[in-house]
Order: structure tokens, then sequence, then C-alpha cells
């Protein structure tokens, strides 16, 4: 299901990713760097199943591949994050 929204590219040149925490769970695929996109187009964050458009989220991601992205490329993600539903604001608009 990964390969036919993001590619097989994608799959075959990213790492799995699985956290835990007391309250969260995060999972997903992280590009390897020299996966990196002249666009940000493939960068999926989900929260309990809903995609979410967040600029803190995008902005800790970049952050994290600040070191290893030449300017101008962006990393390319799918990350499902799971918290406890009363913990989420579902009035905040989805994208």
């Amino acid at each position: 299901r990964v390969a036919s929204v993001c590619g097989p590219a994608f799959l075959e040149q990213s790492l799995p990713l699985s956290r835990e925490a007391p309250g969260l769970r995060l999972a997903g695929w992280i590009g390897l760097p020299t996966f990196s996109r002249s666009q940000a187009d493939l960068q999926y964050f989900f929260v309990n199943g809903r995609i979410v458009r967040d600029k803190v989220v995008a902005h800790a991601v970049r952050q994290a591949y600040r070191d290893v992205l030449y300017h101008g490329r962006h990393p390319a993600y799918l990350l499902y994050l799971e918290v406890d539903p009363a913990q989420v604001d579902v009035n905040v608009h989805p994208t």
C-alpha cells in the first residue's frame, strides 16, 4: 500500500520507523537523504488515521535532516502518529 502511494523507489530508499512512549505511538518510513526531493511532494503525516498538514511537524522533520540535505532539497516521509483522541483538537482543519 505504501508503494502505491509513494512509489516503490520510496520504499527501497527509506527506513522504517517505530517508536512508542506512554500515550503515543509513531510509526512510518523516513526517506534516506539520497532520496531527497526538489519539492515537498512526498511528505505525509497522519494523526489517528487522518492526514494532517502541520507546519510544526514539517519544520521538525526539516530540522532533523538539516545537516544531511543540500539547500533546496526536501525529505520524504510517511508518518503515522497515534495518540489519545482526547489530546487532539478535532476542530482544527486537517489540511
